[in-house]
């Protein structure tokens, strides 16, 4: 007999009944379905009584397909599903229009779904966060082999209800939402790598897309590139006892090909690390011989194997790398297609400095669009070395990042700002003369100076600092200063030009410890003024400050109304603060990522049972110095910086 799969239309509810009543026993597929609102609704009181038919005499469903957009049914619908779940293995339910509906649909769903299904396919309206968690939590015991869902709240809750319990073989519907979801989250996208063959797949390239710049101790994924190394290095390796045959071999992939990111200091200084981490006894020739050819020798695999990267980073800071900046550098010259393609050509260097050689200044030309520089030093905009007014190259319509680091920016001339036409950021990190000079030339811009990020530890006049807040203050969001300019929060004058310029500040940074001083004075004005001035939601907040255990009850009062993503408090004094951070952060779930150390008493990351405290309120701790954005040039400030 041919299973009933299909009925469009309810006028013949008794002839309905005698073909159930009569195939009963073979019926295994049913779907109804509506093609307008104002039908089903007339029908509703028909497919009611027919769900109630199947119901009835049906006990070998094995494939349900329901459309329910009225409420009329929605139980005889639920009744259904629970009794002939023992057979049932194909589930589908569609709501298109009914928002109310598609709540409660979840909520009752999970508790009477089977323990296993082949196939559930969800099609709701507009459904709220919380009953897509009460259906995975009511549902938690069912293994779904696929799973469409259409609904974008589910997110969040893929990791803790359907991943970490291995509930489902495949999500097609939602599997690029969720990679891309974890994008940055390592150890999730670990967790992906181990639910089944399609999870790993897709995983895996995100995983390796960007391994230099994974700040990690387990250097297991530098031994898997070393494998790709030829004889001759590998034996060289082996006979200063580098490494011996347990290089990783039979690889599911050649994951150098999954290379997207490739910063050329981080990928030398990986290497570097890791030589000094397991031979500590061999001269530094030796070691920086081995680093030069391994490096030099894997940019050989990557260029020969076509690597298509996304963007390619050159940073030159050091001297003592130059050599394998070189050679790298050449061999990209050689093989020019390899950055054919590239979006982003990153060059991190000095301006107006003699290691700037041609061949970078070739490598430069050749990609001819460069969108983001950093410089340092002495920034000489005036000479005719300088990069940024080479005739060789224009960077008016593609530059739209510049970044000042540690720089002297006396010679800085504002009709170089008058030419970038693109600049969508610029951001100033600890640069000296920050002058009236300075401040009145970039008042003097005609196009709009888009000051992103503002870091200083000298002390500008007040007139200085109101003219540059003036022209920039309303595109600030980053602003950080050093122990020596706690005299500046001191003056009320400077607080006021901040609070009144700045209003989309996102990312604070006070460091009052350095050189062995701590600034008792300067950390107390900061505890008992900053709380009642911070916006409503912050990105990061770092206090590094000598903290009074009363003034540190003061800050947390006053900033009770603010949410922030990461706290960082690093206590330079003696006084413990865990008491007052429970009270007011842990039981007000006011913080993301939180991480505090003290000079005496350790990290709280290393405290395990404070740590699952924080965790059961939705707190996640972190070491302080994994969190910290910290100002070294290489560290993650600058990549947090650039977005």
């Amino acid at each position: 007999m041919t299973p009933l799969q299909r009925y469009e239309r309810l006028s013949e509810i008794e002839s309905l009944k005698l073909l159930i009543q009569k195939s009963c026993g073979y019926l295994e597929n049913f779907r109804y379905y509506f093609t307008e609102l104002i039908e089903l609704t007339q029908n509703s009181q028909r497919m009611e009584q027919l769900l109630e038919l199947i119901m009835k005499h049906c006990k070998n469903i094995k494939f349900l397909d329901l459309n329910i957009n009225v409420n009329q049914i929605i139980y005889s619908a639920l009744n259904l599903i629970e009794n002939i779940k023992q057979n049932l293995n194909y589930l589908s339910i569609k709501t298109y229009y009914n928002k109310e509906l598609s709540s409660f649909l979840l909520q009752k769903l999970g508790q009477i779904i089977p323990p296993k299904l082949e196939y559930l396919d969800l099609y709701l309206c507009n459904v709220k966060a919380c009953d897509v968690e009460v259906f995975l939590k009511k549902s938690q015991d069912t293994f779904i082999k696929k799973l469409l869902i259409k609904v974008q709240v589910i997110l969040p809750f893929i990791k803790t209800y359907i991943m970490k319990k291995r509930r489902l073989r495949d999500l097609p519907e939602l599997t690029y939402e969720v990679i891309k979801y974890f994008h940055n989250d390592f150890s999730t996208l670990y967790s992906c790598v181990l639910v089944n063959r399609l999870w790993c797949r897709l995983a895996i390239p995100l995983l390796w897309e960007n391994p230099f710049s994974i700040r990690t101790r387990n250097y297991k994924h530098l031994e898997i590139y070393l494998q790709y190394l030829n004889e001759d290095i590998k034996t060289q390796l082996k006979e200063y006892k580098i490494i011996n045959n347990s290089l990783p071999s039979n690889t599911f992939f050649n994951y150098y090909i999954f290379l997207k990111y490739l910063n050329i200091y981080k990928f030398a200084y990986s290497f570097e690390k890791w030589l000094k981490a397991i031979n500590k006894t061999s001269p530094f020739e030796i070691r920086f011989k081995i680093l030069n050819d391994i490096c030099t020798a894997l940019f050989k695999i990557f260029i020969e194997n076509k690597i298509k990267l996304h963007t390619l980073e050159i940073e030159i800071f050091t001297l003592c790398k130059d050599t394998i900046y070189d050679n790298i550098i050449k061999l990209i010259l050689k093989n020019l297609n390899f950055i054919n393609n590239i979006r982003n050509l990153k060059y991190y260097g000095y301006d107006c400095c003699n290691r700037i050689n041609d061949n970078i200044l070739q490598l430069i030309k050749s990609h001819q669009n460069p969108k983001k520089f950093l410089l340092t030093g002495c920034i000489n905009l005036r000479s005719n070395d300088s990069l940024l007014l080479s005739k060789d190259f224009n960077f008016s319509n593609t530059l739209n990042t510049i970044i000042f680091y540690r720089a002297d920016l006396k010679h800085l001339i504002n009709n170089i700002f008058e030419q970038l036409n693109v600049l969508e950021s610029a951001h100033i990190i600890y640069c000296y003369s920050l002058n009236e000079n300075f401040s009145q030339q970039i008042n003097n811009l005609i196009k709009p100076f888009k000051l992103k990020s503002l870091f200083i530890k000298e002390l500008p006049e007040i007139e200085s600092m109101e003219l540059l807040l003036q022209k920039s203050g309303n595109y600030l969001e980053n602003f950080g200063c050093k122990f020596g300019l706690f005299g500046l929060l001191l003056n009320q004058r400077y607080s006021e030009l901040i609070i009144k310029y700045c209003k989309n500040l996102k990312f604070f940074d006070f460091h009052g410890y350095e050189n062995g001083y701590d600034n008792i004075e300067g950390s107390s004005i900061i505890l008992q003024n900053l709380g009642q001035a911070l916006p409503s939601k912050l990105e990061y907040l770092s206090l590094v400050l000598t903290i009074n255990r009363s003034e540190f009850r003061i800050f947390l009062q006053n900033s009770k109304d603010t949410f922030i993503n990461k706290l960082l408090i690093m206590q330079i004094g003696r006084d413990d603060i865990l008491r007052y951070t429970k009270e007011f952060i842990m039981n007000e779930k006011r913080v993301k990522y939180l991480a505090i150390k003290s000079r005496y008493n350790g990290d709280l990351y290393d405290l395990e049972d404070e740590v699952k405290e924080f965790k059961l309120h939705n707190i996640k701790v972190r070491s302080f110095n994994d969190l910290s954005l910290s100002d070294n040039l290489n560290s993650n400030l600058i990549d947090y910086l650039q977005g």
